[in-house]
């Protein structure tokens, strides 16, 4: 049995109508915030110019422990180092863009346990 276009069309509208519009809001949140006794990631200890894509941060850690961070475009992008400009939400040393590199890309960070509370600093040049 084949469909009409008619009710081909009335499908599609009623489910674009029907999806509800996602949006969201950045929070800000100081460190007080979480839970005494959470994990805090830092990167003190790694060399200066460490490569973040395929980097493993605190394996050793209980829950909340180890994250790994893979960046789209590759290596030699972003690396562990000093940010350009002073700010109040990141401590150093952090992850930072290499000079020259480009940075259109997605750093994303895999949390390999469950965690229900996640929060991260960030400066924009």
């Amino acid at each position: 049995m084949r469909a009409s276009p008619m009710s081909a069309a009335l499908v599609i509208v009623c489910t674009l109508v029907a999806v509800p519009r996602a949006s969201a809001s950045l929070i800000t949140v100081g460190i007080g915030a979480f839970p005494m006794g959470s994990t805090l990631t830092t990167f003190t200890g790694l060399a200066l110019g460490t490569e973040i894509n395929g980097l493993m941060v605190d394996p050793a850690v209980g829950p909340g422990g180890a994250i790994l961070f893979e960046y789209s475009l590759g290596n030699g992008r972003v690396s562990v180092n000093v940010g350009p400009n002073t700010t109040h939400n990141i401590n150093q040393p952090a992850v930072v863009s290499n000079d020259g590199a480009n940075n259109s890309g997605v750093l994303t960070m895999t949390i390999l346990s469950l965690v229900d509370l996640f929060g991260y600093g960030y400066a924009l040049e």
